[in-house]
């Protein structure tokens, strides 16, 4: 027999309450352990529940009285942290939760401000063509001070608009046809040093590929620099940052991600410093103009408007912003691809024939430029894919200038704005993340929207008024990724010499890392071996 059918007066099959009202009259005979339950369990439970409630109270008296709609449903988690510890260490499970209890409105409270997450095309296309009207962009204090605030991301309205006017013109196609030549060479380079291995840890092979071509391109520093692996591990270093706890102590995120902030700001200086002290004649008639790496090219065309004034600081805050939103995001949509095309050799098979059929399988990869792909939409259209069912970046923070409708809701003034792209993604495709059941990777169907295409990007974001916000890899609108070109460029010619040189194989199970950047995660093997026609 077990305990409670041996206690007096109580079998097994009494039910849930009779036994809670046996207990608690039993107590009564007990006024020590009653004491101690009243002093250690139930009044710290009415204080924590109370504080809660006065916590949730004092942020929905910030509604704005003079609009009739509510607030939308939502938690706002623990006095003064919120769910910031939760959307940190539990990532996109906690997301996924939340949107199941309160759908694809919801408020929450994260980074120190009361927060209203929002998910669907509807609901984040005000917020995409809102910059400067409805919303600003306000990254977290840690963000700020790693990435700085002399640049795009951080940047006041006249900093942003004069930097990111330049960035886009450095990554026009005019541009990135002369930066191919430095993509082509790593990329022939490492697809055939896997080779020589049985498998590679697709991430950290990713991570070299791609880092060591963004550096030459980016700052104009050779793979074989003796301190390319610190650049490197200086990469990792300022995305673990960009949203941690903000100690700044030996051994934590963000203490790392000030160290990589001066190392690379140090290594900035070294190679800009003589082209900002030379005269604008001399820098301007070099005759390797558009040859050179992004951030020189940039620093000439400043210099070519002459009334456009750039300084180091905002090179070096924007050499971060490169290294943050370009060169870790490619790693990982590197990464992606290969994953998801080594479970899938149909698609492989597919693109041969697509390439065979354009007659492009015998063109040597230095003789490719971007318009090549107009021929493959194929190719483009799995590119798309990765970067539709496996979004790098999980979405943007922007802050409420003043009180608007989304849905049936009002965000009040002063209020935080968090939109999931990766949510809004599946929202739009019907597409459901790591269950193998349910995963689908359709590049068959022709997801194409001319805003993400290789053209000359458009800075105040007219054509995005009348596309589609199901697909926002790049975002839209005034703050698209100004790298979105040199981006598509790079994972085309990536998949085009991939499947036309070398077979790819799982070798481990297809396991992808959500937090702080979607990615094939560290334990995930593939082997790489040669193809044969």
């Amino acid at each position: 027999m077990n305990e409670v059918s041996q206690h007096p007066g109580i079998n097994a099959s009494e039910n849930a309450t009779d036994l809670v009202m046996h207990l608690v009259a039993n107590l009564t005979l007990h006024p020590e352990i009653l004491r101690f339950l009243v002093v250690y369990l139930v009044t710290p439970c009415v204080l924590y529940h109370s504080a809660c409630y006065l916590w949730t109270m004092k942020w929905l008296a910030t509604k704005d009285s003079l609009s009739s709609l509510p607030l939308p449903d939502g938690i706002m988690g623990l006095p003064i942290i919120g769910e910031t510890l939760h959307f940190l260490f539990v990532g996109e499970r906690y997301e996924r939760r939340r949107r199941k209890q309160f759908g694809n409105v919801y408020k929450t409270h994260l980074f120190g401000r009361p927060t209203v997450v929002l998910i669907g095309e509807e609901n984040i296309r005000p917020i995409l063509l809102g910059e400067g009207n409805l919303v600003e962009a306000v990254w977290p204090e840690t963000t700020r001070r790693i990435l700085g605030t002399n640049g795009i991301v951080n940047g006041d309205k006249n900093t942003h608009t004069k930097i990111k006017r330049l960035a886009l013109r450095a990554f026009s196609p005019k541009f990135i046809n002369k930066y191919s030549p430095v993509m082509i060479s790593r990329i022939e380079s490492h697809i055939k040093e896997w080779q020589s291995r049985d498998s590679i840890s697709v991430f950290e092979a990713c991570t070299q590929m791609v880092s060591k071509t963004m550096m030459t391109v980016l700052l104009g520093i050779s793979p074989d620099d003796p301190d390319i692996q610190r650049y490197i591990q200086a990469e990792e270093d300022i995305v673990n940052s960009i949203l941690c706890l903000p100690i700044a102590l030996p051994g934590f995120s963000f203490y790392k991600g000030l160290k990589a902030q001066e190392f690379i700001f140090k290594k900035v200086e070294t190679k800009l410093r003589p082209r900002l002290e030379s005269s604008v004649e001399d820098d301007l008639s070099d005759e390797k103009s558009g040859a050179e790496s992004v951030m020189v090219n940039i620093l000439k065309l400043a210099r070519a408007e002459q009334k456009t004034i750039i300084t180091l600081e905002n090179l070096q805050n924007l050499s971060l912003e490169f290294i943050f939103a370009g060169s870790q995001s490619l790693r990982c949509s590197s990464s992606l691809l290969m994953l998801h095309l080594s479970q899938r050799p149909q698609i492989i098979e597919r693109l041969r024939q697509e390439i065979r059929e354009v007659g492009l399988w015998d063109t040597p990869l230095v003789n490719l430029q971007h318009e090549n792909f107009n021929k493959l939409p194929y190719l483009c259209r799995v590119v798309n894919e990765t970067m539709r069912v496996t979004p790098t970046i999980p979405g943007a923070i922007r802050v409420a200038l003043k009180t608007f409708q989304v849905g049936k809701y009002q965000i009040p003034k002063g209020w935080q704005v968090i939109y999931s792209i990766r949510f809004t993604h599946e929202e739009a495709a019907g597409k459901i993340l790591h269950k193998e059941d349910k995963t689908r990777f359709e590049p068959e169907k022709d997801l194409h929207d001319p805003e993400n295409e290789i053209t000359d990007n458009n800075i105040d974001g007219a054509k995005s008024k009348a596309s589609s916000f199901s697909f926002v890899p790049f975002g839209k609108g005034a703050r698209m990724c100004a790298g979105k070109n040199y981006g598509l460029l790079f994972l085309r010619l990536f998949l085009f010499q991939l499947v036309r040189s070398v077979d790819i194989n799982l070798v481990t199970k297809a396991n992808i890392a959500t937090s702080p950047m979607m990615r094939a995660h560290k334990s995930v093997k593939i082997a790489v071996k040669p193809y044969n026609e």
